[in-house]
């Protein structure tokens, strides 16, 4: 239906516009920044969400843009009908794919299941996010990443029970060796200057570590407000809000009291900046333990000793 550089045309159109609403280090120029507001603002889109990001293409090519417009299949997949690794799923298969709305903080997360893959589409959540994922892909922690546009991840979709709902009734060698793989990744992180920043279980329910059905493997999964910790010195104003927004004092500030990402950056950037790299991963580590201590009411004092004993063999070893 379209050619390979059309289809090119459009995923840079997409590019373009998550330029606009994430972080980025490829911001748009002004005019055209404007250009794509307004044709957004045009009577094209109007009741056609899904086909708002065909914007830049509107400005930049009328003819291709007058076909997209028209085409059901991105009524129905929006921007996943044209990513590198699901294009062929949408134009090109017998099987129409399944795409599922996921919860999530960070925007547009979908997942699509076909018979050929099953996959996760979300923006990034932060400039450290696209450096960080090459290096826990290779450390083989995280989720399989697959071609995408430069804004978007298409990763794997981890199939398995969240660490909250591994129950009581596993061995004390299992509960062990969760433990020691955990404990293994954040030696990992923490030797590349990679800051996890986040609880690996939380009070109701979540989590982000997936483990195998099979053998139980631990995986991670969102490295969304993950840091890149080398040099705090020279934190951006992104890193240190993300550093902020994870602290349990400054996100009731947040949610509650009214406060800017701005303000809370400005009132401590001084001192985020002068904190050493071992200072901040120490909070991981804090993050750890209240994770452990809310998986406690999940299952069980004994299964979380047996997995905080696994943490700390790994961990120290480091």
């Amino acid at each position: 239906m379209y050619t390979p550089g059309e289809i090119g045309e459009v995923q840079g159109g997409i590019d373009e516009i998550f330029d606009m609403v994430s972080p980025t280090e490829t911001p748009l120029e002004p005019d055209r920044r404007d250009e794509i507001i307004k044709a957004v603002q045009g009577p094209d889109f109007k009741d056609k969400g899904a086909y708002q990001f065909l914007a830049p293409i509107a400005v930049s090519n009328p003819e291709l843009f007058k076909r997209l417009i028209k085409d059901p299949r991105i009524a129905k997949y929006s921007h996943l009908a044209f990513l590198p690794q699901t294009v062929g799923l949408v134009y090109d298969s017998d099987e129409d794919p399944v795409m599922t709305p996921m919860v999530g903080t960070r925007g547009a997360i979908f997942r699509l299941t076909h018979t050929d893959g099953d996959y996760i589409t979300k923006p990034y959540q932060s400039n450290d996010e696209r450096r960080i994922i090459p290096a826990v892909t290779d450390l083989g922690m995280g989720p399989g990443q697959f071609p995408s546009t430069r804004n978007v991840i298409t990763e794997e979709f981890v199939h398995g029970d969240t660490l909250t709902r591994m129950g009581s009734n596993e061995s004390p060698e299992t509960y062990q060796e969760v433990g020691r793989t955990i404990g293994n990744y954040y030696s990992q992180l923490h030797a590349r200057n990679i800051f996890y920043n986040d609880a690996i279980a939380d009070d109701m329910g979540k989590s982000h570590i997936i483990l195998n059905e099979e053998d139980r493997t631990p995986r991670m999964i969102d490295f969304g407000v993950a840091i890149d910790v080398s040099d705090p010195s020279n934190f951006t104003d992104e890193q240190v809000f993300t550093y902020l927004r994870t602290m349990a004092e400054l996100r009731l500030q947040l949610d509650f009291m009214g406060a800017s990402p701005e303000s809370l950056v400005e009132q401590h950037r001084a001192r985020v900046r002068s904190l050493a790299a071992p200072d901040i991963v120490k909070r991981d580590l804090q993050l750890i333990q209240e994770s452990l201590g809310a998986l406690v009411f999940r299952i069980g004092q004994a299964a979380v000793e047996n997995i905080a004993r696994g943490f700390e063999e790994t961990y120290k070893a480091a």
